[in-house]
């Protein structure tokens, strides 16, 4: 194998048996010199990934998976999950809490009772407008998974948190107050 100099207009021929020939050289001098006795899984059956199933994203997926990253709607969809946790754990909670409190309010004197379901009603219109709020969140991120989701998993799709199914959801967990003046 030559080397080419600077100004050098000698066209290069490149021999790919030579290339080869070095490959396989260098290959089995690690191989003698022990360099593939300890690799990981040596003996193992080779892990293969390959989905039939992804069709024109098998490609996408494989460099993802390689560089440990999980495909954008997987990722959108772990965190709508977190989030939807996090929403009906904080609703009962709220409920929870609303109830005790009423609970409590009647156990009160009449001229106590006024004041405290006052501050109750108050209290419960907040808890409701937070809820809400972050329920407009969790339904936006649920637009956004929906419309990263690959056509062909279109049965993954989940179903939007309206501002009225929100609403009725924490009017069951937490109904409004009746019979208490």
């Amino acid at each position: 194998m030559s080397v080419r100099k600077e100004g050098d207009t000698r066209e290069v021929v490149v021999d790919l048996d030579d290339w080869a020939g070095l490959a396989e050289r260098k290959i089995k001098e690690a191989q003698a010199a022990g360099h593939f006795d300890k690799l990981p899984g040596l003996g193992k059956p080779l892990q293969l990934y390959d989905n039939p199933l992804e069709g024109e994203w098998a490609l996408a997926h494989r460099i993802l998976r390689n560089a440990n990253i999980s495909p954008p709607w997987i990722a959108l969809q772990q965190q709508v999950q977190r989030r939807s946790d996090a929403l009906r754990a904080r609703l009962a909670e709220v409920g929870r809490q609303l109830h005790d409190r009423h609970r409590r309010l009647l156990t009160l004197p009449y001229s106590e009772r006024v004041l405290a379901t006052k501050r109750l009603r108050a209290d419960s219109a907040a808890a409701r407008i937070s809820y809400l709020r972050e329920a407009a969140a969790l339904d936006r991120l649920l637009a956004a998974y929906n419309a990263a989701l690959p056509r062909h998993l279109y049965w993954l799709q989940k179903p939007c948190l309206t501002p009225q199914r929100a609403a009725a959801m924490f009017d069951t967990a937490c109904p409004p107050l009746a019979g208490v003046q």
